[in-house]
């Protein structure tokens, strides 16, 4: 009996998992996108001053994410020559995810 039922639930179980995955039921661009960013906030600089930095990041506060644009300022970052990776991280400044601050 156990048998039989086997092979059923597992194709009732395949079939029913896509109706419940998250990538079906959301938009799947992030929630950061063409989102306005209110800060940047530098983390972990060591060798360089934020102050040597921050005009570089400017024209990002107050615009709206743009892939492009944050790979720009971290091409411009890296070419100063004072810094040598830059990972950048969204964070949202609520949770109704509306805007966001940049972790470089």
């Amino acid at each position: 009996m156990v048998k039989k039922l086997f092979p059923i639930l597992l194709l009732l179980l395949f079939a029913i998992t896509p109706i419940f995955s998250e990538e079906n039921n959301q938009n799947n661009t992030p929630w950061w996108i063409d989102s306005p960013i209110k800060d940047v906030v530098f983390v972990n600089l060591e060798n360089v001053k934020e102050a040597e930095v921050k005009d570089i990041v400017l024209p990002l506060i107050g615009s709206n994410y743009s892939q492009q644009q944050v790979d720009s300022i971290v091409k411009q970052l890296i070419e100063t020559g004072k810094i040598v990776t830059v990972d950048v991280f969204p964070s949202p400044t609520s949770d109704a995810k509306d805007e966001s601050i940049l972790f470089f």
